[in-house]
């Protein structure tokens, strides 16, 4: 409703064309470049050729390059057209801000101001409109004088608590101050305590091996005491031998006189005689070369290594791969670890190969070795002092690799021709080959080494007791074979049928508290066996319930005795107890053979074409294979956590 005295769209635009385009203010002193480009004399232009000390300017517009007339960019021509609207700009701008503000609908001046709409009005806006009747309204001087008094009361108010807070700001640095005199006297202190205690553990250290230096020199002076004693004895000897013997008897001079000669050699010339003096004498105080900023005593004391152990925060003798392991090797004597030759090594059994571990010191009895095991498998780790194994040195360790980690293959074994089961015991690979009817040994380069064995009938199944005899099903003429490690047959039980003492397709077995078990698969039961084949015991019966089987494959026995049963046509893992009742299932599409690791239970899935990891209470957490396996079935595992899995292109795939 009000029209006040500001500029209009004309004025806007004519503001926009004399604004400089760098400094984004109105022109002062304009200067055009070569390129058409106006801009400020001060500070635009002469910021620009500054950059280039007064050589050229580049418009920041065109990024045309301009040379300055005589390096002075005065030179540039002053475009007077544009001062001129600049002169006329200020006069209007001038003009506008004088005149009074009028209204747009009645062009009366504005006097009146509305509080509650915050608007400003004429006397006949009041009176033609009935929009302001119930408003709070007055004249502009009234509301002046109001909001002058508003001001004042806001400078009072802001007066009083600025005054507050800065006595407040005040009161805290004072306080500050006096805490830091305070704190100040408290590390003084400390300090002074700390270096008090450490002056007493140091002194406790010198004098423990300035005693034992003592006792050393001590031994030495009686040794030489005693060794002078003999010397003049010798000597004295020697003296009667010469004046007493005769001439006849002269051979037995020289021998006395040689005697002294070699006596006198081993004298100046043993180094060992008397012991190392220049150790024994070694006793300073210096820095410690391995923790800054403090002292220890030197005593030059060769550590017994039997006084050395190790520790860990964890059960390192069970890790998984890249699991950051922190050992800590003290010393209980009185020597300094910093003045050893401390040692770690990490090495690989599989391959004997090791690793040097880096020793880190930090107190003057304590070091430590920090490392990431980066190879799965069997490992022992060895940590000497000066040349010797320190207490529980070297233990044993073993490296799991997570079963979510599991993916492509490591190794892929191509010399058989069907491989069937296979068997890790005591550090031999062992493979049955159905379509050769025998059993190789594989070597850890993954290629065959030898013929255990001729196994007819189509070996299947594969295990072996504690003693290392092997034990054998065929599924063809469905046995159960005993040989012995070599291989030699021992004895053999079973035939085709449905009777106790028959098989209908052998298959997987296992050897568990001198006890063969075997599943009997399409008789659809496991028999039990003594390691004499002779028959202990027979459960299960064809069906879908709990104790039942359709076609069992394969079974293994966790540490506790519990059985795990593939039941390959009801598609789920049977558990059975140490007592052999059924407690459990687990549901998995077409499992095939089963194996234990690291308290994971190892499936194969024979049309899902992978390995399904699953814990004992039935929980998948992973699996792996379903690119490179074809029909899977035999998965067995070595001792260094290697998973053997056949694949149907005649081929053993190693996980």
């Amino acid at each position: 409703m009000a029209k006040g005295g500001g500029l209009g769209v004309t004025e806007s635009c004519l503001e926009s064309g004399i604004t400089c385009a760098l400094c984004l203010d109105i022109y002062k002193d304009p200067k055009i470049l070569p390129c058409g480009h106006i801009y400020c004399k001060t500070p635009c232009l002469t910021e620009l050729a500054r950059q280039t000390n007064n050589i050229s300017v580049t418009c920041p517009e065109c990024r045309t390059i301009s040379e300055v007339p005589h390096s002075d960019v005065t030179e540039f021509a002053t475009v007077y057209k544009i001062l001129n609207l600049v002169d006329s700009y200020q006069e209007k701008k001038e003009q506008c801000c004088s005149a009074p503000a009028t209204c747009e609908a009645h062009y009366e001046e504005l006097t009146v101001f509305c509080e509650t709409c915050s608007q400003m009005l004429c006397t006949d806006c009041i009176i033609d409109t009935k929009t302001h009747q119930d408003h709070a309204y007055g004249y502009i001087k009234k509301y002046r004088k109001k909001f002058h008094q508003i001001l004042e009361t806001s400078r009072q108010l802001i007066t009083t608590r600025m005054s507050v807070l800065l006595s407040k700001v005040e009161h805290c640095q004072l306080s500050v101050s006096c805490q830091y005199e305070e704190l100040s006297k408290k590390i003084d202190e400390e300090i002074d305590k700390k270096a008090e205690e450490k002056k007493v553990s140091v002194r406790s250290s010198l004098d423990l091996i300035a005693s034992k230096k003592h006792q050393m020199l001590k031994i030495q002076h009686e040794k030489l005491s005693e060794l002078n004693s003999n010397s003049c004895n010798i000597l004295w000897a020697t003296e009667n031998v010469l004046q007493n013997v005769p001439d006849s008897e002269f051979s037995r001079t020289v021998r006395v006189v040689r005697s002294l000669e070699d006596h006198v050699n081993n004298i100046a010339e043993n180094p060992n005689l008397i012991g190392d003096l220049d150790n024994a004498i070694s006793l300073h105080i210096c820095p410690n070369p391995h923790t800054p900023n403090q002292l220890y005593v030197v005593g030059g004391t060769k550590a017994d290594p039997s006084e050395c152990k190790w520790s860990s925060r964890g059960n390192i003798q069970e890790v998984q791969i890249d699991e950051v392991v922190t050992i800590s090797i003290d010393s209980f004597g009185t020597a300094c670890l910093h003045e050893q030759t401390v040692t770690a090594e990490l090495h690989r059994l599989c391959d004997l190969t090791f690793v040097q571990l880096p020793i880190h010191y930090s107190e003057l009895r304590h070091c430590s070795v920090e490392f990431t095991p980066t190879h799965r498998g069997r490992h022992m780790l060895a940590i000497k002092v000066n040349g010797s194994h320190i207490m529980g040195s070297p233990t044993s360790m073993f490296v799991h690799m997570p079963p979510q980690r599991l993916d492509a293959p490591v190794a892929t074994i191509t010399s058989l021709k069907r491989p069937g089961g296979m068997l890790s015991w005591n550090g031999r690979i062992l493979a049955c080959e159905h379509e050769k009817n025998r059993l190789v040994e594989v070597d850890r380069k993954y290629e065959t080494v030898s013929e255990v064995a001729i196994v007819d009938g189509g070996p299947a199944g594969l295990t072996a007791d504690s003693t290392g005899a092997l034990y054998v099903t065929t599924f063809l003429d469905h046995r159960l074979r005993k040989l012995s490690k070599d291989g030699t047959f021992l004895k053999g039980t079973g035939s085709y049928g449905s009777g106790d003492r028959h098989f209908n397709m052998a298959n997987g077995v296992k050897v568990f508290n001198n006890k063969v078990y075997v599943c009997d698969s399409k008789n659809h039961r496991i028999k039990v066996y003594d390691l004499e084949l002779n028959l202990l015991e027979i459960f299960g019966k064809k069906g879908s319930g709990l104790g039942q089987f359709r076609k069992p494959i394969d079974l293994v026995f966790d540490e506790g005795g519990a059985m795990y049963v593939t039941d390959q046509q009801n598609e789920r893992i049977q558990v059975f107890s140490s007592s052999r009742e059924p407690i459990r299932e687990f549901l998995l599409s077409d499992p095939v053979t089963i194996h234990i690791l690291n308290s994971y239970l190892f499936v194969t899935q024979y049309t899902n074409n992978c390995v399904s990891v699953i814990t004992t209470q039935g929980e998948k957490v992973a699996t792996f294979g379903e690119r490179y396996l074809h029909h899977p079935e035999e998965l067995r595992t070595d001792q260094d956590g290697f998973v053997y899995v056949t694949s149907h292109e005649n081929q053993i795939l190693v996980f």
